[in-house]
Parts: C-alpha cells; sequence; structure tokens
C-alpha cells in the first residue's frame, strides 16, 4: 500500500542518486546529465503501473519512515515488521532499469528485498581512487563519477529475491539496479569507522599524521579538518543519538 498521491523522480538514463539539490528545484542537473531528473506527482497505482511497464522513461520512488510516520508503515508492512525497524529506515520502489549510481554511506546498512528482484554490485574501500567519487563538499558527495561499464570488477555481485537481505559495510561502494517491478527496504547503523573519524575530527587542533597528511593539500590543515568535521561529521552525531535513543 503506497500513498494515495506520491513524487517520484522520472530519468530517461534509468540512474538515479541522491543529491543535497533535490529539494532546489533551479539545480536539478547538478553533476552530470545522466543524473538528470524531473518529478512527477502520481498516485501509488499510477507508480505501479508505470514502473511494471517502463521502457524510455524510469520511475523511482524512496520515502522514509520519518517522513510518513509509523500508521502508514504499518498498514504497508505490518505491525510486528514497523516494531522492530530503526527509525532510519527508507523504502525503495523502481521498476526494470531503475538504478541508483554506486556510492558509498559512511554508515553500516541492511538492504531488504520485498518484491521482484534486484542487482546488487559492491567494492570494497579500497577502489575509492578508481570510482572517482564526486568530493565531499559536492551536492553529489559520494557517488561515483564514472558509469559501471567503466567500474572495476565488482567484490560482490548478486540478485536479491524477496526474503533476501544483504548487509553492506560502511564506505563500500554499491550499485543497485533493478530487474522489474522492485520494492526494497533498507536501515542503517552507526559505524564504527565514522564514529572514530568523528572523535578525530572534532579535535580542536588535530594534529599528528592527519595534519601532515592534509598539508600536502591544503595550507591550514588544522582549520581544514576542523572545517570537515563542522560540515561532515558534526551533523552525524546528534543521528548517532537518535538511532542509540530507538
Amino acid at each position: 500500500a503506497l500513498p494515495a498521491q506520491l513524487v517520484a523522480k522520472r530519468s530517461v538514463t534509468g540512474l538515479f542518486c541522491y543529491s543535497e539539490d533535490d529539494s532546489n528545484t533551479k539545480k536539478r542537473t547538478v553533476g552530470a546529465d545522466r543524473f538528470r531528473v524531473e518529478w512527477e506527482t502520481l498516485t501509488g497505482g499510477e507508480l505501479l503501473d508505470k514502473c511494471a511497464s517502463q521502457s524510455s522513461d524510469y520511475y523511482y520512488y524512496t520515502t522514509t519512515f520519518k517522513n510518513d510516520g509509523a500508521d502508514w508503515w504499518r498498514g504497508a508492512v505490518g505491525d510486528d515488521v514497523v516494531d522492530a525497524l530503526p527509525r532510519k529506515t527508507s523504502l525503495w520502489v523502481g521498476g526494470n532499469g531503475s538504478t541508483t549510481q554506486a556510492h558509498y554511506d559512511v554508515a553500516d546498512n541492511i538492504l531488504g528485498q520485498c518484491v521482484g528482484t534486484k542487482r546488487i554490485r559492491c567494492w570494497a574501500p579500497s577502489s575509492h581512487w578508481t570510482m572517482r567519487p564526486f568530493p565531499d563538499a559536492h551536492p553529489l558527495a559520494r557517488k561515483a563519477q564514472i558509469d559501471v561499464e567503466e567500474m572495476p570488477d565488482p567484490d560482490l555481485d548478486v540478485v536479491l529475491e524477496p526474503g533476501d537481505a544483504l548487509a553492506i559495510p560502511a564506505f563500500w561502494f554499491h550499485h543497485c539496479e533493478a530487474r522489474d517491478l522492485s520494492a526494497s527496504i533498507n536501515t542503517f547503523f552507526p559505524a564504527a569507522q565514522a564514529k572514530r573519524a568523528a572523535v578525530v575530527f572534532q579535535t580542536p587542533d588535530p594534529g599528528g599524521p592527519l595534519v601532515e597528511a592534509l598539508a600536502e593539500f591544503v595550507d591550514d590543515a588544522p582549520a581544514f579538518a576542523r572545517k570537515v568535521h563542522a560540515t561532515r561529521y558534526a551533523p552525524l552525531e546528534e543521528w548517532y543519538a537518535a538511532l542509540r535513543d530507538d
């Protein structure tokens, strides 16, 4: 059961990814042409029909537990499932070819397949330079700039069927492609690496190897480290606290 009315993404390339400019209608083409999307208001039934028959226009819809609340989620997936879900949980619906561009997250991730099938390709963090992710300050941060055909052979290549789940560690790149009408849920958990990084970057005057490494690239390494913490890691602290409260 989807919301009676929703806003889905539409793309002629089939590639989708989260952008921090999604809410800014004047910047919907940030990055590259292959990430250009439009927004379309549909009923839940219309979305499913379009996903089931898509060929030239591809559709993708996502929502979170926080956005729609427990009542809708209970109607969609049942009381017992909702009671067990962390609050950082999302639903993903798409059709054959609807694809989330390879990217990494800074939290551990469990992806569960509910309807249809989805191909997941994963790359270890050691592939970072080869994947050429957008820089951290870019609205498309953490997404690979290259096409999947240019990426190295994945470290893991699986097709999820209904009832399957896949644990994706933080900082692992993952490229997710629906093979038919597909619905998945995922939930995030705090990653030890990100927590440790937050501790490093909240240090008033980071020293030692960190500053030495940064000094090769920036004029004021301690100031740069503090800026990275303020923009990238400090916002996660509240999120971690909320997860712990759950």
